[in-house]
């Protein structure tokens, strides 16, 4: 009792500090008032469990930007990673900042006119990386963007024309997207080479005009059964 005691008041010498666990439930008070919030009399007995406390994390590295942030996404990696990996930043501006995994930015532009919702992005192969943007401008933005001699290169492939508040790219096929907004549905699209190819051909059908560079995509399948705006999405392989 007394060194439970004593390290609850952090009092031994080399103050290490511990997290402590009473009956399964985290510590998060003294131990007197926890035992009369849940009701436990003095003359039951208890199982107190007692690990390490986690350290707040170091900042080791800051990055200033003028423009209040929006959402912020790391490379999206089929494979668990403890590496840094690239991050991309969506703000309130419409703007868009990509930054390597030293942190250094390598990209920023203005790719909607109004808040970037959400944008996932992915590594397809060595230096050639896809990055889709939600807004509230009821567009989304499918670019290409390849990584050569330190410059990024970007090229804009597709459109959707429809408004999304969160994006997830599928576990297994990073050419299919899911996405969902104010419609309360979850809506599923496909931005693989093959299915902008064919966009891009069905539109010269349908209007008679010259095949250009951007496809205009619609989602293919829609999943149903939300009441209320979705604004976050996770996409997990089981």
């Amino acid at each position: 009792t007394k060194v439970v005691h004593a390290l609850l008041e952090n009092s031994i010498p080399e103050k290490v500090k511990f997290e402590f666990l009473v009956n399964g439930e985290m510590l998060r008070d003294d131990l007197g008032s926890m035992m009369k919030k849940n009701k436990i009399s003095n003359d039951e007995t208890i199982e107190i469990t007692y690990t390490f406390a986690m350290h707040k994390p170091k900042e080791d590295q800051e990055i200033e930007n003028d423009e209040w942030i929006r959402t912020i996404k790391s490379l999206f990696t089929f494979e668990p990673t403890e590496s840094c990996v690239p991050t991309a930043v969506g703000f309130f501006d419409g703007s868009v900042k990509l930054y390597d995994d030293k942190f250094n930015m390598i990209y920023n532009k203005k790719l909607h006119e109004d808040v970037v919702n959400d944008l996932v992005f992915i590594q397809e192969s060595e230096n050639h990386y896809t990055l889709v943007t939600a807004s509230n401008d009821e567009e989304m933005q499918v670019h290409k963007l390849t990584h050569s001699s330190g410059k990024l290169e970007d090229a804009r492939v597709a459109m959707i024309k429809d408004q999304a508040n969160a994006l997830a790219f599928c576990p297994t096929d990073s050419g299919i997207i899911a996405y969902a907004g104010n419609q309360a549905m979850v809506k599923i699209v496909d931005i693989g080479e093959k299915a902008l190819e064919n966009s891009k051909e069905q539109e010269v059908k349908n209007h008679k005009r010259v095949k250009t560079s951007v496809s205009f995509l619609r989602a293919s399948a829609s999943i149903e059964g939300n009441k209320h705006p979705v604004n976050c999405l996770k996409w997990v392989n089981n």
